[in-house]
């Protein structure tokens, strides 16, 4: 196996992975339209650099506690300084919550652009990986049909007459 093929195989398999595991975030995010509204208040808040928030809700009289902002996770940094800069310790907020498990829970519903960019990276990994193989694949057949060297059939046809001459 050609060093080629192998790289084409780990890009793919790489590819796929990343496709599923985003995928399910997709997926998951789309459920979330369908999540159920609870009142909650934020508990903590971290110094703007850590940008965290903490809120608790409850749900059929079971206290629940989550600092997940969004499905996708994409407030970090500068971002989340800026999108958390609202909100303050004590404030009362909505959650939507997974009716199939409570205790999973976001501030805000939904898809985020990080989604479709993250399962497009799965898909460039994907796609690279299957050209290294059709590429090796190519390389292949052209090896096959390439006329040997001049030199390499005499040396084929001077075995083959010593061969004979052996056999006689």
């Amino acid at each position: 196996m050609q060093a080629s093929q192998i790289f084409g195989i780990a890009l793919a398999i790489v590819g796929v992975l990343v496709m599923l595991y985003f995928g399910q975030a997709l997926y998951r995010g789309r459920e979330s339209y369908n999540w159920r509204k609870a009142d909650g208040y934020l508990v903590q808040r971290l110094d703007d650099s850590a940008a965290v928030l903490t809120y608790t809700y409850s749900v059929h009289g079971v206290e629940y506690t989550s600092s997940r902002y969004d499905l996708a996770g994409s407030k970090v940094g500068a971002a989340a300084s800026a999108a958390f800069a609202e909100y303050s310790v004590g404030q009362h907020v909505t959650v939507w919550y997974d009716p199939a498990e409570p205790g999973r829970a976001v501030l805000v519903p939904g898809l985020q652009s990080i989604n479709y960019q993250r399962l497009l990276l799965g898909a460039a990994f994907l796609f690279c990986g299957v050209s290294f193989l059709l590429a090796a694949r190519a390389d292949a057949k052209e090896d096959l049909a390439r006329p040997r060297h001049p030199r390499s059939a005499q040396v084929d046809s001077l075995r083959s007459g010593k061969d004979s001459a052996q056999s006689n």
